[in-house]
């Protein structure tokens, strides 16, 4: 074989290698310019470290007369408001603690109080470290699953009642953000009504919500190539329409929705977070309201039922044939929310009950899966990624 033909083939073998890393690639990167055909996890990102200051952070914090870090939740009864960086043992209850063995030395922070069955100091993680984000991006990337919702509360942007910790809800933001970068995920804004209520105003929930979203717009945040669109508008989810809720009425965000949905720089397609009976006891005006929207993604945590013939707590999925049938007649996507069960801790020194919805195996989570192969169904929401408060890991 002469020496000119070597090279000829070894620049072939070349080329095709390259065009095979190529095609692998593409593979590897999630397709981010639509909702269908999606896998997506919720991600919280507000699980920290003492030092980290606040919001559900691995120390307790008071939270609506409720503490939580990851894995444990303190009753009404034993929320007195202690300090950001406590960790009182006597005060917590935990579900699960996660397992930090994945984690490198530089992730994991040790909590004064807890040690481990064998006597070594307990450790957890916290979100602002970019390391342990972009590690739980590289296992939904092992995993299959194709991106986050990165829930935040309204009330934690500029002008809720609790903006002070912006800045520090923006750095998880980022490290979101980079990771899904790193590992060709997509991701998109969760953004949680819950904490508004009758004293906020008409005007302040419209200022929030609009404010927020123009500022992420303006940031370039909402065009980074990764984060996810749908018929080339960016995508972002509001939850927490209820029908039974005042604030989430089409008196209070409707003009919000008008606004980020209107043609124009700040243009979104919006997904609303509705709870169960979102369609059979919402008013005239909540289900126009809702029509308008992109998709609808109903809230399906605490909504188990037990099965009469086996006995076991299976997801109540009875009213999907009925949202499907009017989310069609309105040309909305129908994206359910799955769970993998939920398990709530007593306060101590009372042990924990058992899971309130048993995993069976993962068997509970399968079943939803199964039930939205059956209508088919090609877009969802795995509730939550990181959120080990109730066992709800998945």
């Amino acid at each position: 074989m002469s020496f000119k033909i070597l090279q000829r083939l070894r620049l072939l073998l070349v080329l095709l290698a390259c065009s095979a890393s190529a095609l692998q690639l593409r593979a590897q990167t999630v397709d981010a310019t639509t909702l269908n055909n999606k896998v997506m996890a919720g991600y919280q990102g507000w699980f920290r470290f003492p030092t980290d200051k606040w919001a559900m952070i691995h120390g307790t914090t008071p939270l609506t007369c409720r503490v939580q870090i990851q894995g444990v939740q303190v009753r009404p009864s034993q929320a007195t408001s202690p300090p950001a960086s406590s960790t009182d043992p006597t005060l917590l209850a935990f579900d699960t603690w996660p397992d930090m063995s994945g984690y490198s030395a530089s992730e994991k922070y040790l909590i004064p109080g807890y040690t481990y069955p064998n006597g070594k100091p307990a450790e957890l993680y916290s979100a602002l470290n970019y390391r342990t984000v972009l590690r739980h991006f590289q296992w939904m990337k092992q995993y299959g699953i194709d991106g986050v919702w990165l829930s935040e509360f309204c009330g934690h942007f500029k002008g809720g009642n609790q903006a002070y910790d912006t800045t520090f809800r923006y750095k998880v933001m980022l490290n979101v953000k980079k990771a899904a970068a790193a590992t060709g995920r997509t991701w998109a804004f969760m953004w949680d009504m819950s904490g508004f209520n009758q004293r906020n105003t008409k005007e302040e929930v419209y200022s929030i919500i609009v404010n927020q979203w123009k500022k992420m717009v303006d940031d370039g945040i909402t065009s980074d190539p990764h984060y996810l669109h749908h018929n080339g508008k960016p995508v972002l989810l509001i939850w927490g329409f209820f029908p039974n809720r005042p604030a989430s009425q089409p008196a209070f965000t409707k003009a919000a929705i008008d606004f980020i949905q209107a043609p124009g720089k700040y243009q979104g397609a919006i997904v609303g977070g509705v709870e169960t009976k979102w369609r059979t006891e919402g008013t005239p005006e909540f289900l126009a309201m809702l029509s308008t929207m992109t998709a609808i993604q109903p809230w399906s945590v605490g909504r188990a039922k037990t099965d009469p013939i086996t006995g076991y707590r299976i997801e109540n999925m009875d009213t999907w044939a009925g949202d499907i049938e009017w989310c069609q007649a309105h040309h909305i996507i129908f994206a359910p929310v799955f769970n993998s069960g939920t398990h709530g801790a007593g306060p101590p020194p009372i042990p924990p009950k058992g899971p309130a919805v048993p995993r069976r195996t993962g068997n509970f989570l399968w079943e939803q899966f199964a039930e939205a192969s059956r209508f088919g169904l090609n877009s969802v929401f795995v509730a939550m990624f990181d959120e080990i408060t109730k066992a709800r890991k998945s």
